[in-house]
């Protein structure tokens, strides 16, 4: 698949290679890489995941029950489930996930949340997302294409980097939030939310479980454009009182919402914003 930055077009290859074709005073360089293709780089070794890999689901969720799980080049499209995780649902029995190189297309749930992809939990439980394309998801609530609710401490990750979340739909009741993310460690960094629509928040929400002084979550060299609050408000928001965020180099334009109540983005937190672009 492809996404693209304002500099950089990336382009995925069927043997997991991804080729960067950038654009720098008119002179074209193509450089290749290899992609990481093991659980281990991120986790660390002897936990011996279940790997999901170079699958294509369509019309049936995939609901793993391992530990340790691993989803690596998978093309999820046109399902639809009525309860949360409508293409892929981690349940308690799944401490860790890794998401990588995967696309998530017109993937539905009428439930509360994750059109894509929902792991909600509570203690020792970690989830890493990167390269990820979602396209065209819905759900009841909240998270169209992603939904991860994880209560733990700071020593455990809920990450997400290097994606393109597109083209989520106004479906179901009050959807909001292309992500929707909970946890004490939340980094984002870049990622590009683009017309994406939803009741409100059609961008994303990162939900900090704790006060603390320490920053809670990083939103960082991310492109945030053209996105519709259609019926509602704000574009992004960040949570929890007390908590400690940070916008840091983002580009965040020409969004919009019906509704004159609040702003672009609202916090319920400490929040920091530098080098970052908001028109």
């Amino acid at each position: 698949f492809i996404f693209h930055t304002p500099f950089y077009l990336f382009v995925f290859d069927a043997e997991g290679k991804w080729f960067i074709i950038s654009s720098t005073h008119r002179k074209m360089e193509i450089q290749t890489y290899l992609l990481k293709e093991t659980f281990e780089d991120v986790y660390g070794p002897g936990l011996n995941p279940t790997n999901y890999t170079r699958t294509e689901y369509s019309g049936t969720r995939l609901a793993p029950t391992a530990n340790n799980v691993y989803v690596y080049d998978c093309f999820f499209h046109d399902i639809s489930y009525s309860s949360s995780g409508g293409a892929l649902n981690c349940g308690s029995s799944v401490y860790k996930l890794l998401i990588e190189q995967s696309s998530f297309f017109s993937c539905k749930t009428s439930g509360y949340g994750g059109g894509g992809v929902c792991f909600s939990n509570s203690g020792n439980y970690e989830c890493v997302m990167s390269k990820i394309c979602g396209f065209g998801c819905s759900c009841g609530n909240c998270g169209t294409c992603v939904y991860v609710s994880l209560y733990n401490s700071a020593n455990y990750r809920n990450h997400v980097n290097d994606s393109t979340f597109t083209h989520s739909l106004k479906d179901g009741k009050s959807p909001r939030d292309s992500i929707y993310l909970r946890s004490d460690n939340m980094l984002v960094p870049s990622n590009n939310f683009t017309n994406n629509e939803c009741y409100y928040c059609p961008a994303f929400c990162c939900d900090s479980t704790r006060s603390s002084t320490s920053e809670t979550c990083v939103i960082s060299y991310c492109s945030i454009v053209n996105n519709t609050a259609n019926g509602g408000y704000k574009c992004i928001r960040l949570y929890h009182s007390g908590s400690t965020h940070r916008v840091d180099t983002c580009n965040i334009i020409n969004n919009k919402q019906t509704s004159s109540e609040y702003g672009t983005i609202y916090a319920y937190a400490n929040i920091l914003i530098k080098d970052s672009c908001i028109l």
